[in-house]
């Protein structure tokens, strides 16, 4: 056994409060080594400390053993020249991650200009093959590109690419599929894989996600409140001993609300969207050329009845959340029209386009980056409230935030507070308080239980769940995670290039699809793969 990492007894305070308490881990070379845990278990703030990149409030202790060197004995200066050269990390969101001024080209060249004597030539060379290595072949992404021209997987292989461009010792991925479709997910997988056993690096992959660690993994390490609950191998991890709780890290099932078998009538459509076009001008390739118009939804129709729940999933940049877009209304039609409750969206006046626009909300991905952090909860909730035909007096405005708290099981002091102060899972509701506070008719979901992990994630369907059966609203789920799209919905439809090509009642088109794509998106889908086969039957 080659050790690469090793963590002893690490501990890690911010004021008075106890972050990591005592861990050990080891990684060792050539091996990937999974981190599962609940949000706030200490996953992010064990690699943080790895890194030299804790808060500056915080207290560290113990020790973290590089080639027999305490990283946390090294300076500030002396961590810069290990970054990159010796240890490495690939962070969850590869936006934030990356310049969003500079090319791409540019940002993996300038890892090996710092660690390395290559002339500038040298290290642009290196940086092109680095991007074949990673996949992203030359002729179809130039390194001339600038990260918002690439999708949510581009980004990731270009993150990756800085991150091994020293060939590291260390990797640390944190998250890094999250936000990902299955097919691409796959593939960055199967990337890490592949650099992990080329390079003989060791790779600390962490993650919310058994179904990954069981695909890729050789060890799970197991955190919870701070502390390693335990660490086997991943073959012994899903062993039959270990099924009943998984460290707490099995979902329960989501409850979704009983239907009746027949209705006395089909309930009225709250959504009509027929032939919807959108379309982006793209750069143009010459000075005297004509840009390029891009279809990034091509002729889609869409219907959604009061009280159903529907899924839309697809690949990353097949158009899912620029058909969101047009649907609120946020992104102007080439053509095709929208009603919502029988009246068209936008509306001929702007007045009217007001009062149609209290019926469909959204829930963003990201709920902190749809929060202004300068304001409180109470603010954050109101903000709809100039939705309303008869403006609301100070008094009612807090009554109905205290409402909408409530009833996402938040208590009414929250209303106060500032969005930091809150965990993912509890913002996410935040965001929902603010989607329900004009009543709407039907919720759009882009993608909002992605960054959640699997407890977290499932006790926000079940809100979900149970505000739908008290209300009858209407839910668009948008994601790439078909388990959500299995556990909460009634209809789906498969997006590929703009298009639907694939729709029909959720259980079919999961268990028998008909289109080549489907299939491709439920087999590149991650399973938990159990040692005993009759735990995965169940």
């Amino acid at each position: 056994m080659s050790l690469a990492l090793n963590i002893k007894n690490l501990s890690l305070t911010i004021d008075d409060t106890g972050i990591l308490k005592g861990v050990n881990l080891t990684l060792e070379a050539g091996k990937i080594t999974g981190l599962a845990g609940r949000s706030g278990s200490g996953k992010s703030m064990t690699a943080f400390a790895a890194m030299g990149l804790t808060p500056s409030r915080s207290r560290v202790k113990g020790s973290i053993l590089l080639d027999g060197q305490n990283l946390l004995e090294k300076t500030d200066q002396e961590m810069c020249a290990l970054r990159g050269q010796k240890i490495a990390m690939v962070f969850q969101e590869p936006m934030t991650a990356l310049n969003p001024l500079h090319t791409i080209g540019a940002q993996i060249a300038e890892t090996i200009l710092i660690h390395s004597d290559a002339t500038r030539d040298e290290a642009h060379a290196k940086a092109e093959t680095l991007m074949e290595r990673v996949g992203l072949p030359l002729h179809e992404i130039a390194p001339t590109r600038y990260p918002h021209e690439l999708s949510g997987g581009q980004r990731q292989r270009v993150v990756i690419a800085i991150a091994i461009a020293m060939n590291p010792n260390v990797l640390i991925a944190d998250e890094p599929t999250t936000a990902l479709d299955v097919t691409t997910q796959a593939q960055i997988l199967s990337l890490l894989r592949e650099l992990t056993e080329q390079n003989n690096i060791a790779l600390l992959l962490i993650t919310h996600d058994l179904a990954v660690l069981s695909s890729i993994s050789d060890s799970i390490a197991v955190m919870r409140d701070g502390c390693i609950a335990g660490v086997s191998e991943t073959k012994a991890f899903f062993q039959q001993t270990h099924a009943d709780n998984h460290f707490g890290l099995l979902p329960a099932p989501v409850v979704k609300p009983e239907k009746p078998a027949t209705l006395e009538k089909t309930p009225p459509p709250i959504l009509e969207a027929s032939n919807l076009v959108c379309t982006y001008i793209q750069n143009k390739k010459s000075l005297f050329s004509e840009p390029e118009i891009f279809r990034a939804v091509d002729g889609v129709s869409l219907t959604i009845r009061k009280g159903e729940h529907v899924g839309l999933a697809g690949e990353s940049g097949c158009g899912k959340s620029t058909l969101a877009r047009a649907l609120l209304g946020l992104h102007e039609l080439a053509s095709g029209s929208i009603k919502i409750d029988g009246e068209d969206f936008p509306s001929t006046t702007p007045a009217h386009t007001k009062h149609i626009r209290k019926k469909i909300q959204i829930v963003f991905q990201d709920p902190y980056g749809s929060f202004n952090p300068h304001q409180r909860v109470e603010q954050i909730i109101a903000e709809p409230f100039h939705l309303f035909d008869q403006p609301l007096s100070k008094p009612e405005q807090k009554e109905r935030v205290h409402d909408a708290l409530e009833t996402v099981g938040l208590e009414k002091k929250a209303a106060e507070q500032f969005p930091h102060e809150f965990s993912g899972g509890q913002r996410q509701r935040i965001a929902i308080a603010r989607a329900l506070i004009t009543e709407p008719e039907i919720i759009v979901f882009d993608e909002a239980t992605s960054a959640l992990d699997n407890i977290s994630r499932n006790k926000v369907l079940d809100l979900l769940m149970q505000l739908a059966d008290e209300r009858s609203v209407s839910y668009l789920f948008i994601t790439h995670d078909l388990t959500v799209i299995r556990d909460v919905t009634d209809r789906a439809f498969i997006m590929k290039q703009g298009r639907f090509v694939e729709e029909g009642p959720t259980n079919q088109l999961l268990t028998s699809p008909k289109h080549a794509y489907t299939k491709a998106l439920v087999e590149a889908a991650p399973t938990i793969h159990w040692t005993d086969p009759a735990i995965e039957a169940t």
